[in-house]
């Protein structure tokens, strides 16, 4: 796949810009609510009325991961957040607990996923604990989503997010890579999907409101989305310049 020249304009034309350095021009590209300091307070808010709540279920799949498996309850990982900034994303642990190093790249039948695992990541409980990293500052309730330094290809100008427009079309996305040759699949991952991703939560970011960010958390919560209206991100020969959040505006509320 590193030599389908159908796939050229798929790669990046230059190095990531340095750590800490954001362009004017990416901020621009933010909508008014997104750089709005009222949506951190939004944030915050929506954290704590929802942490009294889910703090059993944090409580029993903590206790369910240590019981079933060795190991810490929590995974954490550096990934890379607002200004190219590293911070520790916290996870329940669903793969076998292990201190090899462990590719990039994970997809639904990997064999170190534990039986638990796999119905964690299936309704997303895994990702609960990153209401600590909505506390701390690292990361928003909605945009992109952190990746590892080795994904990253540009700097963030907005906290990276728990869910996001990218999230929701790639729902399933352990399972679609499972169809992916074991050989191409880190080629892929950096050559097509990560820049799909990146298009379609850029395009999502310059027009999101507050009304688009709370329609995105319950269609995440209630795991609801039309599947029709994401498949288009699936096409293979998709190209990224033509992705856009348009097929996700009427479940979104934006422009309402």
């Amino acid at each position: 796949m590193k030599g389908d020249p159908n796939l050229q304009h798929l790669v990046p034309d230059s190095e990531p810009p340095s750590e800490h350095s954001v362009d004017r021009s990416d901020l621009e590209r933010l909508s008014a609510w997104v750089r709005s300091p009222v949506r951190r307070a939004f944030d915050l808010v929506l954290v704590s009325a929802m942490l009294p709540v889910l703090s059993p279920l944090l409580l029993i799949v903590a206790c369910m991961v240590r019981l079933t498996s060795r190991g810490p309850a929590l995974f954490l990982q550096e990934r890379v957040g607002r200004n190219g900034i590293h911070f520790k994303i916290y996870k329940f642990r669903t793969m076998i607990f292990s201190n090899k190093r462990r590719g990039n790249v994970t997809t639904i039948t990997d064999p170190e996923i534990t039986n638990l695992g796999r119905l964690l990541r299936w309704w997303k409980l895994d990702e609960l604990p990153q209401f600590l990293n909505v506390l701390k500052g690292d990361m928003s309730l909605v945009g992109p989503r952190p990746k590892v330094p080795e994904q990253q290809t540009s700097v963030l100008s907005c906290r990276p997010g728990i869910t996001g427009a990218a999230t929701i079309a790639f729902a399933q996305e352990e399972i679609f890579l499972a169809g992916i040759p074991e050989c191409t699949l880190e080629d892929y991952c950096r050559n097509v999907l990560i820049p799909i991703k990146q298009s379609l939560d850029e395009s999502y970011m310059a027009r999101a409101t507050p009304l688009s960010d709370l329609r995105l958390l319950l269609h995440t919560a209630m795991r609801r989305w039309d599947r029709t209206s994401t498949s288009h991100v699936f096409e293979p020969t998709q190209d990224i310049r033509n992705i856009s959040v348009s097929p996700l505006e009427s479940g979104l509320g934006i422009g309402e």
